[in-house]
């Protein structure tokens, strides 16, 4: 496989595919680079691709640094800040594609949350009335029971409850109705996807004051 020059710009754009990729029976969700990428930002580190066209296969070349002291300013000054602020704020991440939840979980675990992992409405309510997290990060596009109708539910299991839950909206989709439509449901914050984990961490950081 290769990769049309045109395409290379662009492939680690959220949502983008070749027509290559749309034509296979398995095609994904087009978020794979995009995630590498956001990964390697994560990490004060690159990725680039080079290919000399269709059937002339491609690189991928990931560059990250050897030591803390490489690593961009925005991210060492956000790293003290949420070590000092968030402690084991517990966590329940939802969504039904599996990878992207595991994924998300294992970044955030790596920052110190606890964290657990859901992949459908069902099973994320009863979830959170076994764990009891703190913040919920609530895909919207589920099949079984929308991200809307969970973010509903847990509002009205919340009463009795010695502190509001911070419930987090992600979708692939952030135009100003959509916001509109997260808040109306009872979100707090409404994300496009890829997220990116400095944003979710700052705003992680700005809820656990919040609360204390």
């Amino acid at each position: 496989m290769g990769i049309i020059p045109e395409h290379l710009s662009h492939i680690f754009e959220q949502f983008y595919q070749t027509n290559d990729a749309l034509q296979l029976s398995q095609g994904g969700l087009g978020m794979g680079l995009t995630l590498v990428r956001a990964i390697c930002d994560l990490h004060g580190g690159t990725v680039d691709a080079h290919s000399d066209g269709p059937q002339k296969g491609s690189e991928f070349i990931i560059r990250l640094p050897v030591s803390s002291a490489e690593l961009p300013a925005q991210l060492s000054l956000v790293e003290p800040l949420m070590q000092s602020t968030v402690g084991k704020m517990k966590i329940l991440v939802v969504d039904d594609n599996r990878d992207l939840a595991k994924l998300m979980g294992k970044l955030l675990q790596m920052h110190g949350f606890d964290v657990r992992t859901c992949f459908d409405g069902i099973s994320a309510l009863a979830e959170a009335d076994a764990f009891d997290p703190e913040v919920v990060i609530l895909d919207i596009g589920m099949f079984d029971m929308d991200g809307y109708a969970v973010a509903r539910e847990l509002r009205k299991r919340e009463e009795g409850r010695a502190c509001k839950r911070i419930l987090v909206a992600v979708s692939g989709y952030g135009q100003r109705d959509d916001i509109k439509k997260a808040i109306e449901s009872g979100f707090d914050r409404h994300m496009v996807k890829p997220i990116n984990i400095a944003e979710l961490k700052a705003l992680l950081s700005g809820a656990k004051e919040e609360q204390d």
